[in-house]
């Protein structure tokens, strides 16, 4: 599944809801996959607004079990809204509880206006009370659509090729 375009979209949604001018992205760790994905969502978010300020934060530079760490996550994204960046989208996977957790929190101690972008499925049907108000959209990944049309092609014998699944094909959508 490649979710370029749906990190392009995000960026677009970021500068959209951005009241601050300053937009960022937390990822797992530095993998090319992650870095592809941090510069199409600056390249949304600049389409939008040429001068929007867009920060990367990453929760393990090196990899480990970034996907899971919650705190790093919640480090670096309180951190990040500490710095005046409003709306943050979350490239790190179950991490990203960390991310909405200091949503949370950022908002309670200053009373600003600040949001979270998922990623992977609905974070605003996956959050808490607390957080889900914060989610401004997710990215999702409809790794049930890549799986029945790999299934299909499979049974019907129109497989044997890689199929990339992104906008055009269901691969990639966003909630609303």
């Amino acid at each position: 599944i490649d979710g370029t375009e749906g990190a392009y979209l995000m960026g677009i949604a970021a500068a959209s809801a951005s009241e601050t001018g300053k937009v960022g992205l937390v990822a797992g760790w530095q993998a090319w996959l992650a870095q592809t994905w941090a510069a199409a969502f600056e390249a949304g978010a600049r389409s939008v607004d040429p001068n929007i300020e867009v920060s990367i934060g990453w929760v393990e530079p090196t990899g480990g079990m970034q996907f899971l760490n919650r705190t790093n996550a919640y480090a670096v994204a309180a951190d990040m809204y500490e710095e005046g960046i409003d709306v943050l989208f979350n490239v790190a996977g179950d991490a990203g509880e960390g991310i909405a957790s200091a949503a949370v929190d950022h908002r309670d101690a200053t009373d600003q206006q600040v949001w979270v972008i998922g990623v992977d499925a609905d974070q605003g049907l996956l959050s808490g009370d607390t957080s889900r108000p914060l989610i401004l959209t997710s990215m999702i990944k409809r790794f049930d659509v890549a799986v029945e049309e790999s299934i299909r092609a499979w049974l019907t014998d129109e497989g044997g090729s890689v199929t990339t699944f992104d906008l055009s094909n269901g691969g990639i959508e966003y909630s609303t």
